[in-house]
């Protein structure tokens, strides 16, 4: 699966290192390895961050700002990158389950 990185919200960092590019510089497949533990959705990501166990955060560019807001402002907080993926649909996808998800973490 094949997902789009979008633009970034002001201060917001993303880290090459948790690109894969493929088809082109704007491209990213996005992958979890088997050996990566997830966490998935807004409380489970919010508590996450908040213990300090997050090497980066995955956003839906369609999730509504006003709930990844908070999420976003955490993750810069504890300078864990941020990658912005197409849909919630793609990232539910990527994540393993049948609905869409606004966010998800790869635990450290």
């Amino acid at each position: 699966m094949v997902v789009k990185c979008c633009s970034v919200p002001k201060g917001i960092r993303i880290k090459d290192s948790f690109l894969r590019p493929e088809g082109g510089p704007n491209m990213t497949k996005l992958e979890f390895n088997d050996s990566e533990e997830l966490k998935v959705g807004i409380k489970q990501a919010s508590k996450a961050l908040m213990e300090d166990r997050v090497k980066a955060l995955y956003i839906a560019k369609d999730a509504e700002q006003h709930v990844t807001r908070r999420i976003i402002e955490l993750a810069d907080e504890n300078d864990v990158p941020v990658v912005l993926v197409e849909s919630m649909k793609e990232l539910g996808r990527a994540c393993n389950i049948d609905v869409g998800a606004a966010t998800a973490v790869v635990l450290k």
